[in-house]
């Protein structure tokens, strides 16, 4: 998962933000689930696309199947390119779709694109 919510309620992105503050975020138990609002914590590195994760035992509707690297560069390739094509739209990353109660890998309301997982 690409977003966190931190203990203001405002989103933080695995990509985005400055990733010491997020380790520190993350080691003081401060990011929490968008979905669930249970812990989460932040990993990545040279070699792995850095995300957030719930624990293993967290019950956790957005958790489904574990998603590969490949995957979640595929997800960050697409919402980028569609920011790229729609700076004015709103395009987001995990965007939960109450409707179908499917949660969209990326979402674009004026496209109406969303690859629900």
């Amino acid at each position: 998962m690409f977003v966190a919510i931190d203990l203001n309620g405002e989103k933080q992105f695995a990509f985005h933000d400055d990733k010491v503050r997020l380790k520190s975020l993350s080691a003081a138990k401060e990011l929490y689930c968008p979905n669930c609002q249970k812990q989460v914590f932040f990993r990545g590195g040279p070699k792995r696309i850095h995300h957030f994760y719930h624990e293993a035992h967290v019950e956790c509707s957005f958790v489904g199947e574990p998603e590969t690297q490949e995957h979640l560069g595929g997800k960050l390739a697409i919402y980028n390119w569609l920011k790229e094509q729609y700076p004015n739209a709103y395009v987001v990353l995990e965007e939960r779709i109450t409707k179908t109660n499917q949660i969209a890998d990326v979402y674009n309301a004026s496209c109406h694109i969303g690859a629900a997982t």
